[in-house]
């Protein structure tokens, strides 16, 4: 596993050291002064916005990823769109700071970034593929640990559960099935132990803490799950946990909530001046579309619970919930035509701008959900009321990883997420989620 992170720190790395490279050689060609733009702070300025327009597009069309290899048809499909994206960014240099950079410095720019970064993927895909030795980890918990953790790690790059029926690890297990650490000469190659809520006897606990100390990874079974995917093992978290693992502390930071509270209105401020336009466009052809009001108005359960009235553009036909309330269903025959345009673009979320300038909302949290559902969630998941401790968001962590929810599965799978987020909230993880929200955005996933 830590060789699979080094790979893409590396690959990341190596497109900031292209991108200088990319700068140098095309200013030579050009110029044939290849430190032009490390003269003078305007030039230095260029580089900054030249390395953020090369690895923000890459970021989002996840070309830092191992998991999805570049070889497929994929992979080349999004490294191309990550090339456009990087190649709109550079025209709005030309906008943001006239006269920068040259158009034909520009030109061998763009053709520099894309051989050497496409030559960069196939050198770092390969070792990937075929080099990279995963992580071995021993287990000592319960047999319904064991089969989650067994789930979670074939999801997993880089990572290997040592299986008692593996003839070459038979040595590492005792009688009883469980991992027989006190076998150093079995477990020499582990490189991390995950303990479960198993109680381990005295001699067992001396063992591991010597393993601790010799370097070998020890974590709970929450931590490396939280580790692992960025989301929080509901159903094998207690309240000790809770009250003993770090996190949550954003829950009372008045400047992280204050700072938070200023971007929003600020925020979306500026973006209701910029979509009026679009708002009369949506307004006229949903109104040309089907019978009933522009906006859809419902009660959501917000910041500690309190309801509020959530605005949306309609999607449904005005008398969608006749039969009472339910969740939308993938191709749901109560969606306009317009109306799944809208959801497709998620342009349908844009009068929620209104609901974070009054306060109600904020870009980023979990999504607010109906009073009727939080009802029937709260007596189904545990610790479901834990995500109206954070105020709700057009945008989330749950929304940007998991598809739409549609059932009480789905409800328990987007709560992992959002109790991820509750606890490690940060503004460079806001930041985070806003920018894969873009990504989500220009290829519709999730919408219903």
């Amino acid at each position: 596993m830590l060789q699979y992170n080094k790979l893409k720190i590396t690959l990341l790395l190596g497109d900031v050291i292209i991108v200088i490279i990319s700068i140098i050689a095309a200013s030579f060609l050009r110029t044939s002064n290849g430190f032009i733009f490390f003269k003078s702070i305007e030039g230095m300025l260029v580089i900054l916005f030249l390395t953020v327009a090369v690895t923000i597009p890459f970021y989002i069309f996840d070309q830092y990823k191992l998991e999805s290899s570049f070889f497929q048809a994929k992979g080349v499909s999004l490294y191309l769109v990550s090339l456009g994206a990087t190649i709109l960014f550079v025209v709005a240099l030309f906008y943001i700071m006239p006269y920068s950079i040259g158009r034909g410095i520009f030109f061998y720019f763009i053709l520099i970034v894309a051989i050497l970064s496409a030559a960069w993927r196939v050198i770092i895909f390969k070792k990937s593929d075929g080099n990279l030795n995963p992580s071995n980890i021993v287990l000592i918990g319960s047999p319904e640990e064991h089969e989650e953790i067994s789930r979670l790690i074939t999801e997993s790059a880089g990572l290997r559960l040592v299986e008692q029926d593996n003839p070459l690890n038979r040595g590492m297990f005792n009688g009883n099935g469980d991992p027989d650490i006190n076998n150093s000469e079995t477990t020499q190659d582990i490189d991390m132990i995950i303990l479960g809520n198993t109680e381990v006897d005295k001699n067992t606990a001396e063992k591991l803490i010597s393993y601790r100390l010799k370097g070998t990874r020890i974590f709970d079974l929450p931590t490396f799950y939280e580790m692992t995917v960025q989301k929080l093992p509901i159903f094998f978290i207690n309240d000790e946990w809770i009250l003993r693992c770090p996190g949550f502390e954003r829950l009372g930071d008045s400047f992280y909530s204050k700072v938070k509270r200023i971007m929003d209105i600020v925020l979306s401020s500026v973006l209701l001046l910029i979509f009026s336009p679009i708002f009369l466009i949506i307004s006229i052809l949903i109104k040309i579309d089907s019978k009933g009001p522009v906006f859809y108005i419902q009660e959501r359960c917000g910041l500690n619970e309190k309801p509020f009235k959530l605005i949306k553009f309609r999607t449904m036909v005005n008398d969608a919930e006749k039969d009472g309330p339910k969740w939308a269903q993938e191709n749901d025959s109560r969606v306009t035509r317009i109306g799944r345009i809208l959801r497709k673009s998620r342009l349908d979320e844009l009068p929620q701008l209104i609901n974070i300038l009054k306060g109600e909302m904020s870009f980023v949290g979990p999504r607010p959900e109906r009073g009727y559902f939080v009802n029937i969630l709260k007596g189904r998941i545990p610790y479901y009321s834990m995500r109206f401790f954070a105020k709700p968001g057009i945008t989330g962590w749950a929304q940007i990883n998991y598809r739409y929810g549609a059932s009480i599965e789905d409800a328990i799978e987007k709560l992992a997420y959002d109790l991820y987020y509750i606890k490690n909230m940060s503004f460079l993880l806001d930041l985070k989620i806003a920018i894969k929200t873009i990504k989500t955005v220009l290829f519709g996933d999730g919408a219903r």
